[in-house]
């Protein structure tokens, strides 16, 4: 007679590994889950920060060159990309500069700076007003940063290097804010440019959209992944 041995496994430990895998899936499961919906409410309110930014005309027009005692012309150029770019421009006799000013977003255009071409134009220098687009006689209906501004000044600069009245002289910029910015790009790349002078250029367009985001109220969980 064959005696037979009834062998008794022991399942329990392979049940716990299969939990702990099905509950290791889950927490990757949700970590990834996060991660998304962090990423995806980031970049829906980096996207509606920058649209309020950038998708602005801004146009003040109100002082004239009369009221800074200024005798000048206003000039129209265009960009290499098709905008009629507005100028404002006073010719001094004995020039010791051509310094293109240029403005920052929203709250500036060309005419906010006639006091600083007053200043200029007292100190020996041509001073020059630009409206970059999207602000005050120049066409565009948003802004980008200082990124195609750069077009706007080298329009500028080409006209004044074609006109016998402001050859020779060093082509200054002076930018404020945005208009910082766009001074130091065109710099970059244009060797025409003698000088720039940048008062609170922004460090970065991440930098500047978080700040934007920090005063809107987003998280500041949120902010810290920009």
């Amino acid at each position: 007679m064959v005696q037979t041995k009834k062998i008794s496994i022991n399942r329990s430990g392979s049940k716990l590994k299969s939990r702990k895998g099905i509950i290791l899936k889950i927490i990757l499961g949700f970590l990834v889950f996060s991660v998304l919906i962090t990423f995806i409410i980031n970049t829906v309110i980096a996207y509606n920060i920058l649209s309020s930014m950038s998708d602005v005309r801004v146009e003040f027009n109100e002082a004239t060159l009369e009221d800074f005692h200024l005798g000048g012309e206003q000039i129209e150029v265009f960009s290499s990309d098709g905008l009629k770019i507005n100028a404002y421009i006073v010719p001094h006799e004995n020039s010791r500069g051509n310094v293109l000013i240029l403005h920052g977003m929203h709250g500036m255009d060309a005419t906010s700076l006639f006091g600083y071409a007053q200043f200029l134009f007292e100190a020996g220098y041509t001073p020059v007003a630009v409206d970059m687009r999207a602000h005050g006689k120049s066409e565009g209906e948003r802004l980008s940063f200082g990124y195609h501004e750069v077009n706007d000044v080298n329009a500028v600069v080409n006209y004044l290097k074609t006109d016998d009245r402001f050859q020779g002289a060093p082509m200054i910029l002076y930018g404020l804010s945005m208009g910082a910015s766009t001074a130091i790009n065109v710099v970059a790349k244009n060797d025409d440019i003698a000088a720039v002078i940048a008062d609170s250029p922004y460090l970065s367009m991440q930098r500047q959209v978080a700040d934007y985001m920090k005063r809107d109220g987003a998280p500041s969980f949120f902010v810290k992944t920009i």
